[in-house]
């Protein structure tokens, strides 16, 4: 009996090597020797330090969301991942960032730079013209970062006046026109005064009083103390504290419209963080301020806090 077990365990045994060897199925392929079980290596100690002083500098910019914790680090060291670290470009981002966040404004307005972009990117980075998904695939040239701009990488420079234009930047973001045209290669800084024009598709001057303009919805076809009138598509001089007014936009950024349901009213100095807002208009726009519908109380603006928090204004994400 015993004899008759072993005989067939020595069968079975047989059978399954057999089985195993002639399986029309591959075995297993084994994770690449540098990946982990998780994805890309980790970061190594260098660029592990720069993401823990980037996120630190930041980490004003967190505190006013709930939930954020860790939201840096977990963005931006996910970002890294798997990347290539341009230790140069990350000290330049970093000397920017400490110089930018003593702005009190920053963290509703972002960084006004392109530096960033350009510390981490792919080993295999994608020339100008191929499609994209995030900057990080877009090779740089020179003093040009490489960006994803509308889904295509782009060799880009701070645009001046009469460059042909992928955008405007304001508040952390890249505003592309519904068209970019080939070649163009800057991006117009609101800050610097300039909007990329949807008419010329080139980096013009923010609209002075009477100047021609379009609405847009980031507003910065107009200086800030300018509006643009849809009724006479003219850049229209905001109105004074205390003058007469019917719409928001005719109001100076720190100021709101009173105007009722005849569309009559005054405007008046903007109500600041944690004031009262029953009417949900009357918050600092200048300080990235809107109105919590919940509580009817003026509070940060989150949906630009949590580019700056996780570091994706800093990136162009």
């Amino acid at each position: 009996m015993r004899a008759l077990v072993a005989a067939l365990g020595s069968v079975s045994l047989l059978c399954f090597a057999f089985l195993t060897a002639c399986s029309d199925d591959p075995p297993p392929a084994a994770p690449p020797a540098d990946a982990g079980p998780d994805g890309p290596p980790p970061l190594d100690e260098e660029a592990s330090k720069f993401v823990t002083d980037f996120c630190a500098l930041s980490q004003r910019c967190c505190a006013p969301l709930t939930g954020a914790g860790n939201k840096c680090i977990t963005t931006v060291g996910a970002l890294g991942r798997g990347r290539n670290f341009d230790a140069a470009k990350a000290k330049a981002c970093l000397d920017m960032l400490t110089e930018a966040v003593k702005n009190p404004t920053y963290c509703g307005s972002g960084p006004e730079s392109l530096v960033c972009a350009g510390v981490f990117k792919s080993p295999t980075p994608k020339g100008p013209g191929e499609s994209c998904s995030s900057s990080t695939e877009c090779a740089g040239a020179g003093d040009a970062e490489g960006l994803c701009v509308g889904g295509t990488c782009r060799q880009v420079k701070r645009g001046v006046e009469g460059d042909a234009c992928v955008g405007t930047r304001h508040k952390g973001r890249t505003i592309a026109p519904e068209t970019v045209p080939d070649g163009a290669s800057s991006l117009c800084f609101v800050s610097d005064d300039l909007h990329c024009d949807s008419a010329t598709a080139k980096c013009v001057k923010r609209g002075a009083v009477g100047a021609a303009c379009t609405p847009t919805p980031e507003g910065s076809e107009c200086t800030d103390s300018a509006w643009c009138n849809p009724a006479t598509n003219q850049c229209a001089a905001r109105a004074a504290l205390g003058a007469t007014c019917t719409d928001l936009a005719e109001c100076p950024l720190n100021a709101y419209c009173t105007s009722d349901a005849s569309g009559s009213g005054v405007c008046k100095p903007a109500v600041q963080e944690e004031g009262s807002c029953p009417r949900r208009d009357e918050c600092d726009r200048s300080a990235s301020l809107i109105c919590d519908p919940n509580f009817t109380r003026c509070v940060a603006d989150t949906s630009v806090y949590d580019t700056t928090c996780s570091g994706a204004a800093a990136f162009d994400l």
